[in-house]
């Protein structure tokens, strides 16, 4: 019963943060072990204090039950102060004053039977409640990605050295020029400009397929809708998806089967981008904390102080190399025999902003988002990720000037959209910005003729597929726009998909 109750105790922490982050903690096996290190340090503090205080073994261990939880009541604190926040060493001496005090109340309570009764209680209850939603989670997860056949076939060129390398760039929530300038006064014409020098093209009016990024990249690589509109239709499940962000896809499959070899870039911060198993090449970034561990940490007061007092250390733990562009050129297959495809989702310019404003390194705040404070930290990233794709771009270029380079984002920002949107509160500017996708492409120009406005992701790589192997124009599917519900899970709309028509503008078409 003891260690049990202590074993309660160590794990909520890590089940709270799965139960509230469901898609996004596919990494739980680090999350399992802290949770295992919190239970053996919380198991030696309990045997401790029994014997310099000679409580019962039980008694101190109910009262050691309440660590894990006023430990992770760091993050619930700052919560109120996100917009004025007080000054790090205040927030972790007020907070340690608070707690301390707290915990030394609550132990003295419990020399009292009903308060005892009371603590064993809550400690259960409260590992237990988002224990049902994890594993409701993974109980509701269904595979609608999974493909039907290896159908795309990519025509293989009469001969190796006439098919072209490609290489694929995702950058992550990179807005259309249109919308940088209207909802952040942001001119973004000197980098298209830069990419014109360069022999890029620029379809207009681009619109994403679906406004997220596990199904935007999904439906990219799989090159079809892989959720339709509708209610019920579990659109905010990751999991299914995953197996394609990692290289099990219909793009990649055909890639390989024309002869291809296949590069993946892991971001290391997304754990989803992570290789797959069938990888050629894994072009790995990965910082010792991921995205998971550092935002689940942050509830703490331990980020925060290593930030104040170690900053040099809270570098080496959390750098992925500068957004994960500094590394890139160095590693992409440029000299490796064969034909390559190289894919690459790029975590900037989106939250969390790993740029300082000379573009070096800075520390990527887990509260920044897309709210009205954080536009300037936005606009520096995307001025700065700019600077290191042309880099990029002019390194492909000079080793290989035959290549294909797609570079095109997943979906905009989303910076005018509030989190309770109904499909039919959607106004123009905001499907603008979050639907609105940067694209360039740098073909051959026989394959420029097969642009054109209004093209979205889902056939950008039958374009490239076709481009690359010299083959027919290619088959295309239509256009189809889709809005994933952005109100809470309470709302009869979550999970649910509807579907817009878009071209210059984009009008609902709901049922």
């Amino acid at each position: 019963m003891t260690l049990g109750l202590l074993g309660a105790a160590s794990a909520t922490p890590a089940l709270n943060f799965l139960a509230a982050n469901p898609n996004g903690t596919i990494r739980g096996l680090s999350l399992l072990a802290f949770s295992a290190a919190f239970f053996a340090a919380l198991t030696l503090a309990a045997l401790a204090l029994s014997l310099l205080v000679k409580l019962p073994f039980f008694r101190s261990a109910l009262v050691m039950s309440l660590v894990p939880f006023l430990t992770f009541s760091f993050g619930l604190a700052q919560g109120p102060l996100i917009d004025r926040p007080l000054p790090g060493a205040v927030m972790i001496g007020v907070w340690t004053v608070g707690i301390i005090a707290l915990w030394a109340i609550f132990a003295k309570l419990f020399s009292y039977n009903h308060f005892r009764s009371a603590g064993i209680a809550f400690v259960l209850i409260s590992a237990t409640l988002p224990l049902f939603t994890v594993l409701g989670s993974a109980r509701s997860s269904s595979d609608p990605t999974k493909p039907s056949a290896d159908n795309l076939a990519l025509p293989v060129a009469a001969s190796a050295s006439e098919t072209l390398n490609v290489y694929h760039f995702v950058l992550d929530g990179y807005a259309r020029a249109d919308s940088l300038l209207a909802v952040l006064g942001f001119d973004n014409s000197p980098f298209i400009a830069a990419l014109e020098e360069r022999a890029f093209s620029f379809p207009t009016n681009t619109y994403a397929n679906y406004p997220v990024t596990y199904l935007s990249l999904a439906s990219t690589l799989e090159q079809r809708l892989v959720v339709p509109a509708g209610l019920g239709t579990n659109a905010d499940e990751h999991l299914p998806f995953v197996p394609a962000l990692r290289g099990d896809n219909a793009s990649k499959r055909s890639f390989v089967k024309a002869g291809y070899s296949y590069a993946h870039y892991e971001n290391g911060w997304w754990v989803q981008s992570m290789c797959g198993e069938a990888v050629d090449l894994c072009i790995e970034n990965r910082p010792l904390l991921s995205e998971t561990e550092l935002t689940f940490l942050s509830n703490t007061p331990i980020i925060a102080a290593i930030k104040l007092w170690s900053p040099t250390t809270l570098r080496s733990l959390t750098e992925t190399f500068t957004g994960g562009l500094g590394m890139i050129a160095d590693a992409l297959p440029l000299d490796r025999p064969g034909r390559w495809y190289t894919f690459l989702h790029v975590m900037s310019p989106h939250y969390p902003y790993e740029f300082a404003n000379d573009c070096g390194w800075r520390f990527s705040d887990p509260s920044e988002e897309w709210r009205e404070v954080d536009k300037p930290r936005y606009v520096n990233d995307i001025q700065c990720t700019n600077r290191a794709m042309l880099q990029i771009v002019d390194r492909i270029i000079g080793a290989d000037p035959s290549a294909i380079i797609l570079l095109h984002s997943d979906h905009g920002s989303a910076f005018t959209i509030r989190q309770s949107l109904t499909f039919d509160e959607w106004s123009q500017q905001q499907l603008d910005e979050r639907l609105g996708v940067f694209a360039a492409f740098r073909l051959p120009d026989l394959c420029d003729e097969w642009l054109y406005s209004g093209i979205s992701p889902v056939n950008f790589l039958r374009i490239v597929q076709a481009c690359a192997a010299g083959a027919a124009q290619p088959e295309l599917l239509p256009d189809r726009h889709f809005i994933t519900s952005w109100t809470d899970r309470t709302s009869d709309e979550y999970g649910s998909v509807a579907e817009f028509e878009c071209d210059s503008t984009c009008t609902p078409l709901l049922n």
